[in-house]
C-alpha cells in the first residue's frame, strides 16, 4: 500500500474500533476515523523581510529580538494542519510557526465547512498554538476530537502521521518511534539555560520518529495504533529542516513531534491565560558523559545505578535562586525521581510552576547531598529590549544599544545599530551592521552622531558587520542626501 507522508492526528472515542489495537499494516479504519479530527489552515499573513544577514548569529548579538523589518507585504500562506482537542468548545491545536505573524486564519474542517479561526494563545518555546473556531455554533457533523495517549509510548512503537503534505489533504504515513524525550540539538547543553547557543529556545519533551513527513504536515498529529494522540509534528522545530528545505524532507530526514505530555501542559495554560509560564532555578545542565563518570568514579555510587543517570551543572547564574548549588554538582534525582540526563533535569524544572520547591539530590566532591531549591519564573533573554532611541540621518536609520540588553551584556560592543540603509549608491549597504566610528570618532549616541554630521557633506564610516559567523570591520563613505 502506497503511503503519503503526513503528520498524524487521532480521534479517541470515535468508534468501537478504538477498543482494539490495530496492526500497522491494517490501519484503514483507524486513519478514516482519525481524519475526522483534522483541520486545514489558510493563514493570511503580513510577511516581514528581516534585515539580518546571518540570522543565527545576529539574533544572539541583538538579544534575539528582531527589530523593524525592511519591508512588508501581505500574502497567503497555507499548507499547515491542525486538529480538534475539544470539539464541544471548538478548540484545536497546531504549531506556533504555522500561524506566526498571521493577520487572519481560515479553518477548513474535515466536513468541508470553512470558518474563521481565533488564536487563543501560543508558546513559541514548544512550538504549540491553541486555536478556536470563531463561530460557537459551527457545524460539527462528521467531526471528531483527539484524545491524549493514556500510556507512555516506548521506543519501537508504531505510529501514524496525518496531515496535508504538499496539499494532499488527509494523507497518512506510518513509522516507528526512534527516540523519546529528545529535543533535537547538536550540543549536549540544554538550550533554555545557555545563552551562548542558538537563537531559538525550544524545550519540553519531543518524540523522534521515522514516519515520512513533508511540508503541510506541520501542526498535524502523530497517533498510536490505538488512535490516541502522541504529538504534533513540527517540521521546522529542530533547526534541522526549514520550509525552504521542504523539497528535501522525506529523504531520510528524521522527524520530530512535540510530545503529548508537553502539549497537554501547554494547552492547559493557554486556555487559562493565553500564555505559558516555565520554571527556572538559574542553572545550565550537561549530560553526565562516560568520560566524566570515569573521572569522578561515579560507578561507586549506588545512587547512579547505570550510565543513563545523571546531569552535571555547568553554570550557576548570578542572582540565581539556586544559591545552594555549584558548578560541577552531579544531579541524580529531583523530587525523588531519577534524572536520566540533562534533558530530564531541564524538563523537571521547566514543568514546575514559579513558587514551587524542588528537592535536588546530587553528588559533590564525593559526598551525596540534598538541597531544597525554590523555583522562579523563567525569563527569555529574547524579551530584552536591544535598543532604545531610533532616528534617521542621511539615509541611515540607526538605534542606540540598550546597555541592559543581552547583546551589550554579552559583547560590550559600543556603537549604533544600523537598522536600514537607503544609500544604495554607497560602496556597501550596511543595514544590520554596527556603526563604530565616523571619521575616526567613536559614536555611541544618536545625538552625538547628528551633531557630528552638521556642516559636513561627506564622512567616512567604520562599521562592524557579521557574515557567515564572522565579524568583519568595513570602511565606507556616506554622503549627505
Amino acid at each position: 500500500m502506497k503511503l503519503y507522508m503526513t503528520i498524524l492526528m487521532t480521534c479517541a472515542g470515535c468508534s468501537n474500533y478504538y477498543g482494539k489495537t490495530a496492526h500497522i499494516d491494517d490501519l484503514t479504519e483507524l486513519v478514516s476515523e482519525s481524519k475526522k479530527a483534522l483541520v486545514y489552515l489558510y493563514t493570511y499573513m503580513k510577511g516581514k523581510e528581516s534585515f539580518y544577514r546571518d540570522a543565527d548569529l545576529l539574533a544572539h548579538y541583538y538579544g534575539g529580538k528582531k527589530l523593524p523589518a525592511l519591508s512588508s507585504a501581505k500574502g497567503v500562506r497555507s499548507g499547515c494542519s491542525a486538529f480538534f482537542v475539544d470539539l464541544a468548545n471548538g478548540y484545536l491545536a497546531t504549531n506556533q510557526h504555522c500561524i506566526d505573524n498571521a493577520q487572519r486564519i481560515d479553518l477548513e474542517l474535515a466536513n468541508g465547512k470553512l470558518y474563521r479561526g481565533e488564536v487563543v494563545g501560543v508558546d513559541k518555546h514548544t512550538d504549540v498554538a491553541l486555536l478556536k473556531v470563531s463561530d460557537p455554533n459551527f457545524d460539527r457533523t462528521g467531526l471528531k476530537e483527539l484524545k491524549f495517549s493514556k500510556q507512555k509510548p516506548v521506543q519501537g512503537d508504531k505510529v501514524v502521521a496525518l496531515g496535508a503534505p504538499l496539499y494532499s489533504k488527509g494523507a497518512s504515513t506510518t513509522g516507528s518511534i526512534t527516540t523519546l524525550n529528545h529535543p533535537y540539538s547538536g550540543k549536549s547543553i540544554v538550550y533554555p539555560y545557555n545563552s551562548t547557543l542558538r537563537e531559538r529556545y525550544s524545550f519540553g519533551e519531543y518524540i523522534q520518529h521515522d514516519a515520512l513527513i513533508q511540508g503541510g504536515n506541520s501542526g498535524g498529529p502523530l497517533i498510536n495504533t490505538d488512535g490516541q494522540l502522541l504529538g504534533i509534528n513540527s517540521l521546522t522545530f529542530p533547526w534541522l529542516v526549514t520550509l525552504a528545505d521542504s523539497d528535501h524532507i522525506g529523504n531520510g530526514t528524521t522527524a520530530y513531534a512535540v510530545s503529548y505530555r508537553t502539549i497537554e501542559y501547554v494547552i492547559a495554560q493557554l486556555r487559562e491565560s493565553g500564555s505559558c509560564k516555565w520554571g527556572d532555578i538559574g542553572v545550565s545542565w550537561q549530560k553526565l558523559a562516560i568520560d566524566l563518570r570515569e573521572h569522578h568514579q561515579i560507578d561507586d555510587y549506588p545512587e547512579l545505578p547505570d550510565y543513563q543517570t545523571g546531569a552535571v551543572i555547568t553554570e550557576v547564574r548570578k542572582a540565581s535562586t539556586a544559591t545552594n548549588l555549584q558548578t560541577g554538582d552531579i544531579v541524580f534525582a529531583i523530587n525523588g525521581k531519577k534524572i536520566t540526563d540533562h534533558i530530564d533535569a531541564s524538563n523537571a524544572v521547566l514543568f514546575s510552576m514559579p513558587g514551587d520547591s524542588l528537592q535536588i539530590s546530587f553528588i559533590r566532591s564525593g559526598k551525596v547531598m540534598q538541597k531544597t531549591i525554590k523555583v522562579s519564573l523563567w525569563h527569555d533573554p529574547r524579551d530584552d529590549r536591544p535598543v532604545t532611541k531610533i532616528a534617521s540621518h542621511w539615509g541611515l536609520k540607526v538605534a542606540e544599544i540598550d546597555q541592559s540588553s543581552l547583546f551589550y551584556q554579552t559583547t560590550k560592543q559600543e556603537g549604533l545599530l544600523v537598522i536600514s540603509d537607503s544609500n544604495f549608491t554607497t560602496e556597501m549597504n550596511i543595514a544590520s551592521c554596527y556603526l563604530v566610528s565616523v571619521d575616526g570618532q567613536q559614536v555611541t549616541t544618536i545625538k552625538g552622531f547628528a551633531e557630528y554630521l552638521k556642516g559636513k557633506e561627506q564622512v567616512a564610516l567604520r562599521s562592524l558587520c557579521f557574515y557567515g559567523g564572522n565579524k568583519i570591520f568595513y570602511y565606507s563613505t556616506l554622503r549627505k542626501s
